[in-house]
């Protein structure tokens, strides 16, 4: 799904997520979120990212951070993170920003 994908493929995409992600495909496509706006998802910040659920309803903090995993992940875009656990794992001193997808 990409840029030029339309409100009906994102819903599909959405509700392929999972039965729980179901009742977003039918929010999306009424609201007319298009690749393009997904995209744009994708590349905003918390702050526009957290705006754009509450307009849409979505409160559920699991599936709004799934949702912008999927359009990330779509749009090939890379987040750094700062966390303990994954810096451990990847053997970054405790802090140091990861870049995950």
């Amino acid at each position: 799904m990409g840029a030029g994908a339309s409100a009906s493929q994102v819903r599909e995409h959405v509700e392929g997520l999972g039965n729980a992600y179901q009742p977003y495909g039918t929010t999306l496509e009424d609201n007319g979120v298009d690749g393009a706006l997904v995209e744009e998802l994708a590349h905003d910040d918390r702050a526009g990212v957290n705006a754009t659920f509450d307009d849409l309803g979505i409160t559920n903090k699991l599936h709004r951070r799934k949702l912008l995993q999927a359009a990330r992940a779509q749009h090939g875009v890379k987040v750094a993170v700062r966390c303990s656990t994954c810096c451990r794992q990847m053997g970054h001193s405790t802090g140091s920003p990861s870049t995950i997808t």
